[in-house]
């Protein structure tokens, strides 16, 4: 307790910063229920601010055991987000959920003879829809209304298991963890809710580890990895049991090898590991594969191989050509068929033609991926499912994080430099990236000479965010005093989450 008392006399100023930064936040953020009855607003942000305050210090007094740190932090932040926010109010949380109910089951795989549908029995899965009421999440205060109802505690042995419901098709592996929970809460026979709570929980445990170890591997750019493993926008997804979790934190993964390789001799196993990590993205959502390609950054001294660019090409070839055999097919997102590629106005050959013979509306494709830079930085769209307008002072806590990121990227220290010819690849890949999306989301999610692309979302973008530093580095000395400031940061964006989602649902 002294040593901590000392370290926040040495660091108040970034306590001190923590805090009133917090405020400033949390004003735009309140309604007038907020303020009419703001009891336990206060006691939240009491809470908040002292939790936020402790794990600065102890990041700041274990900075050189920066995989400890994340670990700590990410379970702190993950299992109040898990609690806090209501069931289903996370991106498309309620279809993951029933995989994961379906995987508890025992089944691995999905059967669909139909191709147009999948049907399972989830004994529980359908009451909690029925007790939750997915459509009522816009409403302010949901979460309250949620954990005073006395179905959402009954034991799931009453819940019978006559129902069906409709489920991802997404491999079993991204679901193992969350399924733990939800065989635990029926081994102890808890109240239902805790089906949900619990294989959260799990989740949030298994995108630590990752993400801790991934910090461990790498020899530098560990604090830009911790950096964006709590990106605000990961946080809700990380504390559900959507499957982004399980891709962002193996895209981090990934991003550790490649930055292991590019500073040692390159090895088969982590060679090897790398791929795995890419065809396991690659199998939920096949363009995200793509991350392979920044392999070919690595230094041509690093490779021992007699001709090194034709091994790693054979590589890629090998990778693509896996993950296609293996997914049969299935362009991207395996969500359930029918709300998809079955719709009956929706045909990738059909779409392809339309723009062959209607070419401006490439060019207004062109332009809604422009008008969508500012709706996904300022905005945030679809930050918490399909509602991301009804989060008040959204748009102040967005700009202000978007800044910090940019200022973080630039100027904190990656000790790993990349020519400029490399960092002109990064940049051109993140332009490919970025209106490849709009156009892949229009050919195979949307009716054929739609208007506009639908259903595109910003979370879609997060596996670049590891890259960014890379591309856009500036050198600069080293500073205890920034290594403080960015813990602040991190963790005062991380509550900042919290607080927004406690004023919105409570």
């Amino acid at each position: 307790m002294n040593e901590y008392y000392g370290l926040l006399l040495d660091n108040k100023r970034f306590v001190l910063l923590y805090i009133v930064a917090l405020f400033v936040f949390i004003i735009p953020m309140l309604s007038p229920r907020n303020i009419d009855f703001p009891n336990f607003e206060i006691f939240s942000f009491v809470c908040i601010a002292i939790l936020g305050s402790f794990l600065i210090l102890f990041s700041v007094k274990n900075k050189n055991s920066l995989h400890k740190v994340a670990f700590a932090v990410i379970m702190f932040i993950g299992v109040l987000m898990t609690f806090i926010a209501p069931p289903f109010s996370i991106p498309d949380e309620y279809i993951h959920f029933a995989r994961v109910l379906h995987v508890a089951g025992g089944n691995l795989f999905v059967m669909d003879s139909s191709k147009s549908s999948v049907f399972i029995n989830g004994f529980h899965y359908k009451l909690l829809y029925y007790i939750f009421d997915l459509y009522k999440f816009h409403v302010r205060g949901i979460g309250s209304l949620l954990l005073n109802n006395p179905r959402a505690w009954a034991p799931i042995s009453s819940v019978p298991e006559n129902y069906v419901l409709r489920v991802t098709t997404t491999p079993f592996y991204t679901y193992v963890f969350s399924a733990i929970g939800v065989l635990l809460a029926k081994i102890l026979d808890l109240g239902v809710i805790w089906a949900v709570w619990l294989s959260r929980i799990f989740n949030v445990v298994f995108y630590a580890a990752i993400v801790s170890f991934a910090i461990k591997k790498t020899p530098v750019y560990k604090m830009q990895l911790f950096f964006v493993s709590l990106t605000p926008l990961i946080i809700p997804i990380l504390s559900s049991s959507n499957y982004d979790a399980f891709i962002f934190a193996f895209i981090i993964l990934a991003t550790a090898y490649f930055i292991y390789m590019y500073k040692n001799k390159v090895g088969s196993k982590d060679l090897l590991m790398f791929f795995i990590c890419c065809l396991l993205i690659g199998l939920i959502k096949p363009p995200f594969i793509i991350f392979a390609l920044i392999i070919l950054l690595l230094p041509k001294k690093n490779l021992s191989y007699k001709h090194p660019w034709v091994m790693l090409a054979a590589y890629l070839l090998l990778l693509f050509a896996v993950s296609a055999i293996i997914f049969k097919g299935n362009v991207m997102f395996t969500q359930t068929p029918s709300a998809v590629s079955t719709k009956p106005t929706v045909s990738i050959v059909g779409q392809t033609m339309f723009l062959i013979n209607n070419p401006l509306r490439i060019l207004e494709i062109f332009g809604e991926a422009f008008e969508g830079l500012y709706n996904f930085i300022v905005n945030g769209y679809y930050f918490y499912e399909y509602r991301t307008s009804a989060f008040k002072g959204l748009q102040l806590y967005n700009i202000c994080y978007f800044v910090f990121f940019i200022l973080f990227s630039i100027y904190y220290p990656t000790r790993i430099q990349l020519s400029k010819h490399k960092k002109e690849a990064l940049i051109i890949f993140f332009i490919l990236f970025y209106f490849g999306m709009f156009f892949l989301i229009y050919l195979i999610w949307c009716s054929v000479g739609i208007g506009k692309v639908r259903g595109m979302q910003a979370r879609y973008f997060l596996p670049l965010m590891p890259l960014v530093p890379l591309a856009f580095n500036s050198p600069k000395p080293e500073t205890d005093k920034m290594d403080n400031l960015v813990f602040t940061g991190i963790i005062l964006f991380a509550a900042g989450v919290l607080m927004m989602c406690i004023l919105h649902f409570y």
